[in-house]
């Protein structure tokens, strides 16, 4: 079936229809699917070939000289991606990027989009303080809207959608921002950016409330 699809992608350019012959369409449904599972299966025979390599955990004194390649291993199984997306907090960027070299095809392209104390990771600002992590919202729209982009986020209040769902957004985008901010000042930051926002549209304020 997959090899079915593949052979049948096309996309429409203006008033031709075209077939596309390298990568995926990201409108397709099952593209995010299929980047994961390449991406996996590449990462999957690394770590199958470096940990065939290795001698038990038990055999590893700390003067052993593979004793430093479980220790890499280890602090790579902290790595997370989000399909092309990757971060890994343990490992210093020159040793990294020497891995993901390896790690990877010559034809997928590697980028570095942050690197430092403080990152950037989906929709998050990722920062390690003097004892512990700590993470607040980040939007990469925040710096197009302050260039003059203009952008319409939320549904009229007097649209054909239904009262649960328009302030529905009220809560689930709470419930982000729990999830995202490590710090209660960070989320009442971007709670009140919210609540403004719905004011400004015409929104009830007691339902919002």
């Amino acid at each position: 079936r997959i090899k079915k699809l593949l052979k049948r992608l096309f996309v429409k350019v203006g008033d031709k229809v075209m077939k596309q012959v390298i990568g995926l369409p990201m409108g397709t449904s099952c593209s995010p699917f299929l980047a994961n599972l390449v991406l996996f299966m590449y990462e999957f025979e690394f770590f199958t070939e470096a940990i065939s390599k290795l001698r038990p955990w038990h055999d590893q004194l700390p003067d052993h000289p593979l004793h430093g390649q479980h220790n890499l291993i280890r602090k790579l199984s902290f790595c997370t991606r989000y399909i092309d997306d990757l971060w890994n907090p343990l490992v210093d960027k020159a040793t990294f990027q020497n891995i993901v070299k390896k790690m990877y095809p010559d034809w997928l392209e590697l980028g570095l989009e942050g690197e430092g104390s403080s990152v950037h990771y989906l929709d998050m600002t990722i920062s390690f303080g003097d004892t512990q992590w700590e993470s607040k919202l980040y939007d990469k729209k925040a710096t197009l809207v302050q260039a003059g982009l203009k952008l319409n986020k939320f549904p009229h209040p007097e649209s054909k959608l239904s009262e649960r769902c328009k302030y529905g957004v009220v809560t689930s985008q709470l419930h982000r921002y729990a999830v995202a901010c490590s710090n209660i000042k960070h989320f009442m930051e971007s709670a009140t950016e919210l609540y403004s926002a719905y004011v400004k549209k015409g929104y009830r304020i007691p339902n919002i409330n």
